[in-house]
């Protein structure tokens, strides 16, 4: 008998709509071994409420881990992702699916808490979505930060993990890649001069730096054009700070864009919305994130260019 690949599944935010999509995905999931962690009075609510039969042959386990979710939710997500981390890293479970977490007190979201978690690795917050893929420089930043937390060697190591996953996971070789400017049109007009040329400055090194790590950096380009033509002429496209990429992307794609996090030693996609209180509980969520992600998963894992 073939033994089902397992995969672990987080429950993110136990008061959000993640387990409600959960539970609606598993019909449309890929036959596997689906390890769900989290408070299992959750899951099994969410199951009983909009769980529709799952296919022949899939297997669902529940490992029930942390403090009860109507006590301490965000107690509740830190479990799930802890303990579904860990059986990834032990080796029982092949990668990781997230469900949608509210942020941390000081905007740690899956991205900076994945890298902490892997012992402080780079790591950089990829979405796709409908072929465009935009890695993230910066993630969850206040704008007036941005500038001050931008360097060359920061991009250069953003382009460079986007670059490997395009090769190794989409088997493009030498994919070349835009890098959006900071400034509207890349401007260097009267009003903002000196920090327009200082930025733009910045912005060449960093692609002289890719280009030395054998990147095909270009840019800095202007974002609106770029979007329009829907990155045309390139494979993979390096955003300076969140708006900047997650807005085209999520125009494209909607509720299917997935956020998959680069320079893990594992494979890990989400649904690339958030937790989206205002509909909890109502039966009303789209679960095609979740669908798009649990199908993802397999291949993700499987070609993962960090293995």
């Amino acid at each position: 008998m073939r033994t089902l690949k397992r995969y672990a599944v987080s429950l993110g935010y136990p008061l959000g709509i993640g387990p409600e999509i959960l539970a609606k995905a598993m019909a449309e999931a890929p036959t596997a071994e689906w390890v769900l962690f989290g408070d299992e009075a959750v899951i099994a609510t969410a199951f009983r409420r909009w769980a529709k039969r799952t296919p022949p042959g899939q297997k669902t386990t529940i490992v029930s881990v942390g403090p009860s979710a109507a006590i301490d939710p965000m107690g509740a997500q830190r479990a799930s992702l802890d303990t579904a981390v860990n059986a990834v890293l032990e080796g029982s479970c092949a990668a990781l699916v997230t469900a949608p977490m509210l942020r941390e007190p000081g905007a740690r979201g899956h991205t900076e808490l994945l890298a902490t978690r892997t012992g402080g690795r780079e790591a950089a917050m990829l979405m796709e979505a409908d072929g465009l893929r935009v890695a993230l420089a910066t993630v969850h930043v206040p704008l007036r930060d941005v500038p001050k937390r931008l360097s060359p060697q920061g991009i250069a190591s953003v382009s460079r993990l986007l670059a490997t996953y395009l090769e190794g996971v989409l088997h493009q070789k030498v994919p070349r890649l835009a890098l959006l400017g900071l400034n509207p049109h890349n401007d260097a007009g009267p009003v903002t001069r000196h920090a327009a040329v200082r930025e733009n400055a910045l912005l060449a090194d960093a692609v002289l730096a890719a280009r030395k790590a054998g990147v095909d950096l270009r840019g800095p380009l202007p974002a609106d054009a770029l979007f329009a033509s829907r990155a045309k002429g390139y494979q993979g496209v390096v955003a300076l700070y969140h708006d900047q990429g997650l807005i085209p992307a999520k125009l494209l794609a909607g509720h299917a864009a997935l956020n998959v996090t680069l320079g893990l030693p594992f494979a890990r996609v989400s649904p690339g919305h958030g937790i989206a209180l205002d509909i909890a509980g109502r039966g009303v969520a789209s679960p095609r994130g979740m669908i798009a992600a649990m199908s993802f998963i397999p291949l993700l894992a499987a070609r993962w260019p960090w293995n």
